[in-house]
């Protein structure tokens, strides 16, 4: 402890000394203070740096460099000597380091000599440079960035720099004078032998080094900063014109993408720059040029030697670029230059392909004149004629229609240019094509027609050109789908009218699902609802489930479509497959069939889901919320009219549950549906398979309404199923607070009944951490 506050002591003094300038105290604090200053050498080291810093007199340096036996060093904060000085610009002070065998080539903790140092912190001189040069400074160390002298030197756009470390290594004063010598002693120099010469003078610098990040060399670094005269030095002086990056871009090619035209040609007419090479992507510098649309600049690529077929990763060919892009000046240039027509893309498109898709007259007319295939087929089976009809390009299609293309070639799923003018809907060309013969019947890989592609998308227009034309109608898809089925699907009214008036048939069944009755119900198309009823459809039609239209138009809720029907004759006591009526489809919480029910219905009963209020002297406010539903329950309404026609209100389903059993299960039925299936005949202790009542479905629902009416009306409370569960039993396990909590007011409750589990209803209330049925039972516990 004593010695390091000591230290403290004599370093703080030594510092004193410094800040005040003064040589005579310095010389007699060192004098005085010899032993301690040997034993702790950082104490003058940490001196010297101050008084470079604060660039004390020569007197005092010298003195401390004197006293300090190895002047290579490094501070804990990255400082040496060395470094410093020269950063100062203190060539006199540099020199008494080096005299003291300071290295000149001294490495930093980041990997710096001093060159990168000084490049680095903006403070190089010229005249720092030509001392660090005649000093032997190593001018190709690379530091940890990957960089050497000459590369900071053409990053920060130095060409004095530049040209003072070039002039210094090659062709200098010392090859000159090697030249002469030859030339006195008669000495003949062989080609080989000063080609030798100048490579060894070439390779004193480094100019190919590579930073580490992306690989660019200095030569790249110039072209970027569009530095024609760095780039001139660089090259005469041996950068290798061709040396690329890690994306593989060689100067020529960086030229090219960015369209630095003035800088490519030197690198191609003076250096000869490979104008063959690719970069990562496979481009090459005449698919940037081709790309960017630089016409001089392909034709000057062209002249030396670029291969005119070259492809990029997408395998685009320059020819294909052209197309890309609507560059006719291009596409001529490459053609009169010998560009192949029939060069296929990675997606084996053609030239001829891409221009029909992209609607450029002029190209696709200059393509089959030299000879382009108008057949030839992409990867999916498209040709020019079919780009060009789903493109809408009509002065092209033309064209191709003129020049004998194949009119009802098909892709690979089997459609035709024809289908694709039906999906996107032109009426013009679908009539020119028609006019052009082609196969209006065709069908696809689906056995989808052209008549089915317009009807599916909704243009009327197009769906009466091919019917006039004899389109067949009531052609059947693989999935037996007719084109009159996809309108209806689609809400094409319209259309599906004009179908059906033209001969569709409207009873015929595809596999899944049934007629076009059904079909129109389950998409909520009204329109087309009442078109087939009043076009006398059957409407006893089943599909494979057994149901009816009126199953559906029950379930969904359409009470006048249920009238129409019932009008119509349906069959008002149909049963379906599980022996359902319509009058259980009303209470069907869950529309059924399809993934693509409409959500209307759920969302005008979302009301009628929530739990009942518990208030009992809410009685009256209940009674007139019961009367608004009434008014606008369009499902009671259906089931008064299917009661009013006869359906019959006792009828049981597969598993013997009834339509009362179904509607005290609703969630959106209410006290006047309950009624009056009651009212004609609903039994009200009647039970299913399972020995499940209507009181049980009550008490599954929770409506405390529909609960007090059946008590009222003699429904059993203590009735049990086959599983021992009584109607308190079910309310505890659905959770239903409100259903117990009018079962709690019947004196002769059985409240402690066990099932065949052996669990009564206030065991599930623990089972299902329901505080407040626990409350209300537990009162009521045998163990309490």
């Amino acid at each position: 402890m004593n010695n390091s506050n000591s230290n403290i002591k004599l370093s703080n003094k030594l510092f004193n000394i410094i800040d005040g300038n003064n040589f005579l105290n310095l010389k007699s604090f060192i004098e005085y203070n010899k032993f301690s200053l040997y034993e702790e050498k950082n104490i003058l080291k940490q001196g010297l740096i101050q008084a470079l810093e604060n660039e004390s007199n020569k007197q005092i340096i010298d003195c401390l460099i004197n006293n300090i036996e190895d002047i290579n060093y490094e501070t804990e904060q990255g400082k040496i000597p060395l470094f410093l000085a020269l950063e100062k610009s203190n060539l006199c002070i540099a020199k008494a380091l080096l005299n003291k065998k300071a290295n000149i080539n001294i490495i930093n903790k980041n990997k710096d000599n001093i060159l990168s140092y000084l490049f680095k912190k903006n403070s190089l001189s010229e005249k720092t440079l030509k001392f660090l040069i005649h000093k032997g400074i190593n001018i190709n160390y690379i530091n940890e960035e990957g960089k050497t002298g000459i590369y900071y030197a053409v990053e920060k756009q130095n060409e004095t720099y530049l040209d003072i470390i070039l002039k210094h290594y090659i062709f200098n004063n010392d090859f000159i004078l090697k030249l002469i010598s030859f030339k006195k002693n008669n000495i003949k120099l062989e080609h080989e032998k000063l080609k030798q010469l100048i490579n060894y003078e070439f390779s004193k610098i480094n100019l190919n080094v590579k930073e580490s990040n992306i690989k660019n060399t200095a030569l790249i670094v110039a072209i970027q900063n569009e530095n024609i005269s760095i780039i001139n030095k660089l090259l005469e002086n041996g950068a290798n014109v061709d040396e690329c990056n890690n994306d593989k871009k060689t100067p020529l090619i960086l030229a090219c993408q960015f369209k630095k035209i003035n800088i490519a040609n030197i690198l191609i007419t003076k250096y000869h720059a490979d104008v063959n090479k690719k970069d990562v992507d496979l481009c090459s510098p005449l698919i940037y040029a081709s790309e960017h649309n630089l016409i001089d600049l392909v034709s000057l690529l062209l002249d030396h030697g670029a291969n005119i077929n070259d492809k990029n990763k997408f395998g685009h060919t320059p020819l294909i670029l052209s197309c890309l892009q609507n560059n006719i000046t291009l596409l001529e240039l490459l053609l009169r230059r010998g560009a192949n027509v029939h060069e296929k893309s990675e997606k084996r498109k053609t030239a001829i392909s891409y221009a029909c898709e992209n609607g450029c007259y002029e190209i696709v007319d200059t393509l089959i004149h030299y000879q382009a295939n108008i057949n030839e087929k992409d990867e999916e089976g498209l040709n020019p004629l079919i780009h060009a009809c789903f493109s809408e390009h009509e002065r092209i299609i033309d064209l191709l229609l003129e020049n004998n293309v194949i009119i009802d070639d098909q892709d690979y799923l089997g459609l035709t240019a024809l289908m694709y003018t039906c999906i996107v809907g032109n009426e013009r060309i679908v009539k020119k094509l028609i006019e052009n013969n082609a196969n209006i019947n065709i069908k696809d890989n689906n056995r989808k027609t052209a008549l089915i592609f317009a009807s599916e998308n909704g243009f009327l227009g197009i769906v009466k050109l091919l019917i006039e034309q004899g389109a067949e109608i009531n052609c059947k898809d693989m999935d037996n789908f007719t084109a009159v089925m996809y309108a209806i699907d689609n809400g094409f009214t319209s259309v599906a009218k004009y179908l059906i008036n033209q001969g569709a048939i409207v009873d015929h069944k595809n596999v899944e699902c049934g007629h076009l009755l059904k079909r129109a119900i389950l998409y909520g198309n009204k329109e087309i609802i009442q078109f087939l009823i009043n076009s006398n459809v059957s409407v006893n039609e089943r599909d494979k489930h057994g149901r009816t239209a009126l199953f559906y138009a029950s379930n969904y809720g359409y009470d006048d479509i249920v009238k129409q029907l019932i009008e119509k004759g349906t069959e008002i006591q149909a049963t379906d497959n599980n022996k359902k009526n319509a009058l259980m489809y009303i209470f069907n919480e869950n529309n059924v069939v399809t993934n693509n029910t409409p959500d209307y219905i759920d969302e005008e009963y979302d009301d009628f889901l929530d739990d009942e209020d518990e208030d009992e002297d809410e009685e009256n406010e209940n009674k007139e919320e019961d009367e608004g539903i009434s008014n606008n329950n369009l499902y009671e309404n259906i089931l008064y009219t299917l009661i009013e026609n006869g359906i019959n209100v006792t009828e049981k389903d597969s598993s013997n549950k009834s339509a009362l059993m179904y509607a005290c299960q609703c969630k959106y039925a209410n006290i006047n549906m309950i009624q009056c299936i009651i009212q004609h005949g609903g039994i009200i202790n009647d039970k299913n398979d399972a020995g499940v009542t209507p009181l049980m479905f009550a008490c599954i629902n929770g409506n405390k309404r529909i609960i007090n009416y059946l008590i009222d009306h003699g429904a059993i409370i203590n009735d049990k199923d086959k599983n021992n569960r009584t109607p308190l039993i079910y309310a505890s396990l659905h959770n239903n607070a409100n259903a117990i909590e009018r079962l709690l007011k019947e004196e002769n409750l059985q409240i402690n009944e066990k099932d065949n589990t052996n669990k009564t209803a206030y065991d599930y209330a623990i089972d299902n951490d329901n505080s407040n049925i626990i409350s209300l039972l537990e009162p009521y516990h045998e163990n309490h």
